[in-house]
């Protein structure tokens, strides 16, 4: 039987879910901030070399307070992408023309 790690039997990942399917505008907020600093932090660094340490330095917090938001550096990296997908896909939907058409 495993023991887990100790972010899982600290319970933090069921407050984590529960948290984001709330959906509270302060905490949504605070997410979305730690993934924004996160997409720096990895542009800055490098996903390869960036920890959560790093996050959380520049976020002027402890790593530990990362974990009711995020479980690991893969899912910032995973937030990140998902992210640039929506843009990517909101800025290529078409846009409907105010115009009519020449055939009246």
């Amino acid at each position: 039987m495993s023991k887990g790690t100790s972010v899982e039997r600290s319970g933090i990942e069921g407050r984590r879910r529960a948290a984001i399917i709330e959906g509270k505008a302060s905490y949504t907020r605070r997410r979305e901030e730690i993934i924004h600093t996160a997409a720096r932090v990895f542009r800055r660094l490098g996903y390869d070399v960036t920890t959560l340490n790093d996050v959380a330095k520049e976020l002027s917090t402890d790593r530990a307070s990362l974990y009711y938001y995020v479980g690991s550096k893969e899912e910032l990296l995973h937030e990140i992408v998902r992210d640039v997908l929506q843009q990517n896909v909101s800025a290529r939907r078409p846009q409907r023309s105010c115009r009519r058409s020449s055939r009246t």
